[in-house]
């Protein structure tokens, strides 16, 4: 085969390297025979092999070098590059204080480049790649990559400092790994999450999880929250890995009852009290914890002393005046004296748990998952008395689909078709229950039964406020009951199962635990959702899940937390409208748990003083955030029974000003929905957003 002569490019570029390479070394020697020269080393940040260049005190003109990037196919050789030019290409600072530094003189430090570290980009690469849970093999090529130009490790283990997995457990059925309760407290304590030094208040949730459709392998973690943490995220305090429940609850609890005990005695190393706040579990799990009867035996019910009544081929309580269970018939228990509930004792009575008061009803799987589930299939296909026909479901559909537009940022899952109902999630049927309801049922129910879900809306939105709390709880109590008796004229004695039941004895639980959402699955069955998506293979779940824990806590940085008051978007700001008047304009403004925007569907707030505001535009003028807008002029009470919806912030509002003034948006109040309903809107608070 034909071959040019003389030597290829790249062979040219390697022999000139060799020979800058040894010129540089003879300097160096010449430099060290006459003791001259000050020297400092310096590692150029972009160069396949890094160098150490010696620099003359104060120099100006540096001798020609070729950088050994210029090897690659894709640089071209420039014989006149020097150090400057490189490090400038790069955006590299050129002075940095070295008067810290042990080796190299204060005086010539003002003139030397500063050492690239790579501490930093491993640290940002390991938080993003955890942020975006990318496998190890993305990593290692990702690595591959970068390896020439930064000194990186070569393999993602080290990268993320992925520990050896922890000694396994097994039991009967399973094998488990014990992560610790201390652990996880003195990580939220170590990463400046728990803001006070006094008593912590755990939540525990315990559940299953299954982990692929193929398979019965599930997942039972216990998970703990802390009430006083910034964030409110749970941690692994124990995952059990099984084709089944954990066979025995002792088991499964032995570790977990020991080092509870330990921590309440205080006998083991923190400085905190603790206490137990109480155990959020569905019913199952709760049935599985307590050793009692599942809720669909007879004496199922966790909160009364009455025997279930068979109807229609389901277990239902129609007693509404039946005896309240107490903790004392746990500690007091023992099969002579059994009355059909407690099957065992509960390895929780160890630990002074109450296992009546301190497990209260979940909210999420009761009522969003139960109640207003049960509501919704019974209209589209329960029995002929009670079903809407197609032409009245495809109504609510349409109406569901078109206030998507209208659903702010604050609720994660925009409305869909009833059609679609068997794919809904808790919080669409939450947000249904609270928000949508009222407007999208309106003159499409019939009256009977629209008069009824309000009764369970209003007591529900009551329960889910603090502020409405204090003064309504009795009466949320009451229109509980009342919903639950009226169920059996409207839908039948068989409609009341369990969760409509337990509907009575919610009251209780708020009054003792607070607000719903402050004692709801919501935030334990989001964690699990993150937990499951951990996995890579089917083979060895638990083992994969352990090393995946510990990267995250390897890797995680500190949260963000969004400030209590007012703050402007920085990214957000713009120019439109009458910019010469309002110097500084944004378009987004937020606070915890809180965002306004200029768009329509999170623009609608009420002030102190009640008015409701469309916000048109956010502007800051002597460090005063200001909303200007135009009010609605019309307010009218949207519904009158069983109370009147101005008492929970809800309105039918008309006849928007056309005038615009500006408000300090410290005078906001709450945000709101607007939603389209005849020739105006109707508003509804955001309940989570009542500024008290």
């Amino acid at each position: 085969m034909y071959r040019a002569q003389g030597s290829s490019r790249w062979q040219k570029n390697r022999n000139i390297n060799f020979k800058v390479d040894k010129h540089m070394k003879e300097i160096s020697r010449a430099a060290e025979v006459n003791n001259s020269l000050d020297y400092a080393d310096l590692q150029l940040p972009h160069s396949p092999v890094s160098k150490k260049i010696k620099l003359l005190e104060n120099s100006q003109n540096l001798a020609p070098f070729q950088s050994e990037s210029a090897s690659t196919p894709s640089t071209s050789f420039n014989s006149t590059y020097s150090i400057h030019s490189v490090i400038d290409s790069d955006h590299i600072a050129t002075s940095v204080d070295f008067s810290d530094s042990d080796e190299i003189g204060a005086d010539v430090s003002k003139s030397l480049i500063p050492i690239a570290d790579d501490t930093d980009l491993q640290k940002n690469l390991g938080a993003c790649f955890i942020k975006h849970n990318a496998s190890h093999a993305l990593i290692n090529d990702i690595l591959k990559i970068l390896k020439p130009y930064h000194s990186l490790p070569n393999d993602a283990r080290t990268l993320l400092r992925t520990p050896q997995c922890l000694p396994a457990k097994q039991l009967s059925n399973g094998e488990m790994i014990y992560f610790g309760l201390l652990t996880g407290i003195k990580e939220k304590i170590k990463k400046g999450l728990i803001v006070n030094n006094g008593k912590l208040n755990l939540l525990f949730n315990i559940d299953g999880l299954p982990l692929h459709r193929s398979s019965n392998k599930q997942f039972w973690p216990i998970l703990c929250q802390i009430e006083e943490t910034v964030d409110k995220s749970p941690f692994p305090v124990a995952v059990f890995c099984g084709s089944s429940k954990p066979d025995t609850v002792n088991d499964f609890l032995y570790d977990f009852v020991d080092e509870l005990t330990s921590l309440k005695d205080g006998s083991l190393d923190i400085a905190h009290e603790i206490s137990i706040k109480g155990f959020v579990c569905d019913a199952p799990a709760r049935a599985f914890l307590k050793c009692i009867k599942n809720h669909n035996g007879y004496f199922g019910c966790e909160k009364c002393c009455q025997k279930g009544k068979w109807d229609n081929n389901r277990m239902t309580f129609p007693d509404s005046n039946a005896p309240k269970r107490q903790d004392s018939d746990f500690d007091s228990f023992s099969h002579d004296n059994d009355f059909g509930h407690i099957l065992e004792k509960s390895p929780l009575l160890k630990v002074d748990i109450g296992l009546v008061t301190q497990f209260p009803l979940d909210y999420m799987h009761m009522v969003c998952l139960g109640v207003m589930r049960k509501l919704l299939i019974s209209w589209c296909r329960g029995p002929l008395n009670v079903r809407l026909c197609s032409r009245d479901i495809d109504i609510l559909s349409n109406r569901l689909v078109s206030y998507s537009r209208n659903i702010p940022d604050e609720l994660p899952r925009k409305p869909r078709s009833l059609r679609e109902i068997d794919r809904w999630k808790a919080t669409e049927f939450r947000m249904f229950l609270l928000y949508l309801g009222p407007v999208v049922l309106k003159k499409v129910l019939p009256s009977n039964r629209y008069n009824h879900f309000l009764i369970l809306h209003v007591a529900i939105r009551i329960l889910c406020n603090e502020v409405t709390i204090r003064d309504n709880l009795s009466f949320a109590k009451e229109l509980l009951l009342k919903f639950v008796k009226k169920s059996k004229c409207i839908y039948g004695s068989d409609f009341i199962v369990y969760n409509v039941h337990n509907l009575i004895h919610l009251g209780d639980d708020v009054e003792k635990f607070g607000p719903l959402d402050s004692f709801s699955t919501f935030s334990f069955e989001n964690y699990l959702g993150q937990l499951k998506k951990l996995l890579r293979t089917p083979n060895k779940p638990l083992q994969q899940i352990c090393r995946r824990i510990f990267e995250i806590q390897q890797n995680s940085t500190r949260i963000n937390v969004i400030p209590p008051d007012f703050q402007v978007v920085g990214s957000s700001i713009h120019k439109e409208g009458t910019a010469s008047l309002e110097p500084l304009q944004f378009k987004v403004a937020k606070k915890e748990g809180f965002i306004i925007k200029l768009s329509e569907n999170n623009n609608c707030v009420m002030l102190r003083d009640g008015k409701i505001i469309i916000v048109s535009n956010i502007s800051l003028c002597d460090k005063i955030i200001l909303i200007k807008g135009r009010r609605f002029k019309s307010k009218t009470d949207f519904y009158s029974k069983p109370c009147c919806s101005s008492m929970l912030s809800t309105f039918y509002v008309t006849n928007l000003s056309l005038n615009f003034k500006s408000y300090p948006i410290s005078d906001v109040k709450e945000k709101g929905i607007l939603l389209p309903y005849q020739d105006g809107f109707m508003y509804t608070s955001l309940i989570h957003t009542v500024c008290v």
